[in-house]
């Protein structure tokens, strides 16, 4: 039996178990399993592509199902749950994923003829990044220790650390930003130039990184610290189905359980209680976006037509211009005592794209986003500064169902474009320097 018939007769089989589970079982479990059955689509559709699960449009489909059908799970009981707003808010987001798909597969682009490596060309890069790199590690752990407090750091409540960390120099925020790009950065060029010494300061970053998120129980930091560096493994060497099915297991942990977790590590609690639930920014995500329909539904709050957009471009270009995130004026607006705490909710790009254009933001906006995830997937095969974008491109997809335009563009603009420009820009004038002194 060929792969097509076997394909079509599963889709086939599962089809029909959706439909009967609608009265075999309920509404909202049909609505997880066709929600499971697209995303399964996605990831196997891209699997044939690519030949690897480790790429971004597959995180895309897995976190698109996450964000999607958390609240469905949570009201799994409740057979009217689907004829209120949450009915039309599941088919915007089913909507987007479709358009998402359907845009990402049908743009064609050129690759170009030329081919741009970070070869032998790149000695400077490799000394400027390498120098970088140990000075923000340097600062990373002197804000630890020193400044956050050191062990008495761990102790303190999730409030307590928002606060703190919010309260410090931009200097902390930009080393860590900064070496989440450095990191997959010193690994390509350590694999174009054969430098094993490269390799370990990257894995030295990593390590870096990951203990940061982890005493600070950050589930988003330590997805950036790592995907990357699993895809370009993977894209390099390719990683093992063994290997690649224990990395999916520490992933669903870091998913649900991570913050009980690390929790219970740091204070001497016990490491196996896991507490399988769903973590509360996955299905915050789509009830705000259910909260924005009915207040501009309701004419309590307008549209905004494209203004949040133009805001986070002015920002991004000027950054002492100051203006406040969407998530941050909503926390603010309407969770006075949680924005007070150092707290926050987990607005989203579905969110921001209905409360500017309604339903034709949402499809001009997915439609972008498939637009440039498409771009750099062609052009990462003839360059290694769009195979650096496309690492990074993976963790991204984590925050594209909770951030808004703003947190999407600003950091990744500021803290890996600009200083990757200028170690480049350095590089090729230490080189022209260089060739004119011959």
């Amino acid at each position: 039996m060929s792969k097509d018939i076997k394909y079509l007769f599963i889709t086939i089989i599962s089809l029909i178990f959706i439909f009967c589970s609608v009265w075999l079982v309920g509404i909202n479990f049909a609505v997880i399993m066709l929600s499971l059955f697209i995303c399964l689509n996605i990831i196997y559709f891209e699997k044939q592509k690519q030949k690897s699960i480790i790429n971004p449009v597959t995180f895309i489909g897995l976190f698109w199902f996450l964000y999607t059908n958390a609240d469905f799970i949570n009201n799994i009981d409740n057979s009217s749950y689907l004829k209120n707003v949450s009915g039309y808010v599941y088919f915007l987001y089913t909507l987007i994923i479709v358009i998402f798909y359907i845009a990402y597969s049908t743009f064609s682009f050129s690759p170009g003829k030329k081919k741009y490596t970070f070869s032998s060309t790149h000695e400077w890069t490799i000394k400027i990044a390498s120098s970088i790199s140990l000075i923000l590690i340097s600062v990373q752990y002197y804000y630890l220790i020193f400044v956050f407090g050191g062990w008495d750091f761990i102790f303190l409540s999730k409030g307590e650390r928002t606060l703190l960390i919010s309260g410090v120099s931009i200097i902390y925020t930009a080393s860590s930003q900064i070496l989440y790009m450095l990191a997959p950065l010193m690994y390509i060029l350590s694999k174009r130039n054969r430098l094993r010494s490269i390799k370990y300061l990257s894995y030295l970053m990593i390590f870096s990184n990951v203990t940061i998120s982890l005493l600070i129980i950050d589930r988003s930091n330590l997805l950036i610290s790592i995907l990357p560096i699993i895809f370009l493994k993977d894209h390099f060497n390719k990683i093992s189905n063994y290997l690649l099915g224990l990395l999916s297991i520490g992933a669903f942990i870091i998913l649900i359980d991570f913050k009980n977790l690390v929790f219970n590590i740091l204070n001497n609690s016990s490491v196996f209680s896991l507490n399988i639930k769903i973590p509360e920014e996955f299905f915050v995500s789509f009830s705000i976006t259910k909260d924005i329909i009915e207040k501009l539904e309701s004419n309590s709050i307008e549209y905004l037509y494209g203004m949040s957009y133009l805001e986070t471009l002015l920002t991004t270009l000027i950054p002492f211009v100051q203006v406040d995130a969407l998530s941050t004026w909503y926390v603010k607006t309407y969770y006075p005592s949680i924005y007070n705490s150092g707290g926050g909710l987990a607005f989203s790009s579905v969110a921001e794209s209905v409360l500017n254009f309604g339903i034709v933001g949402i499809l001009i906006y997915f439609i972008l986003i498939g637009y440039v995830f498409k771009s750099v997937a062609i052009k990462k095969d003839n360059s290694d500064l769009f195979l650096l974008f496309y690492s990074l491109l993976i963790p991204m997809t984590y925050k594209l169902f909770r951030s808004e335009f703003y947190s999407l563009i600003k950091t990744p603009v500021w803290f890996w474009i600009m200083p990757l420009l200028l170690i480049l820009l350095l590089n090729s004038l230490f080189n022209s320097v260089k060739m004119k002194g011959k």
